[in-house]
């Protein structure tokens, strides 16, 4: 399920209704989302890998810690794309 950002910053939704995601058009582009982080203050992370199609990287941080994000990247030296799920810890 897409979290309804609440801050967005150049950030755009695909067209069609069946495909939920968000992708920035610009570099250094904004975007808030509110999550719920649990005890162990995990957060799934989703994004797309590819060597073909042009992707950048993502940098993520829960609550205004952003010295303590985590960086994502979204090129990988692979010929397949793929769709790839990352459980990450925010101290």
């Amino acid at each position: 399920m897409l979290i309804a950002p609440f801050l967005r910053d150049t950030w755009t939704s695909p067209l069609s209704p069946d495909k939920q995601y968000l992708r920035a058009t610009e570099i250094g582009a904004l975007i808030r989302m509110e999550v719920e982080v649990g005890v162990m203050r995990r957060v799934r992370l989703t994004l797309l890998k590819s060597k073909s199609f042009g992707l950048g990287d993502v940098w993520c941080w829960v609550d205004d810690d952003r010295k303590s994000g985590k960086r994502l990247q979204g090129w990988w030296d692979n010929p397949t794309y793929v769709i790839f799920f990352r459980l990450e810890t925010f101290l």
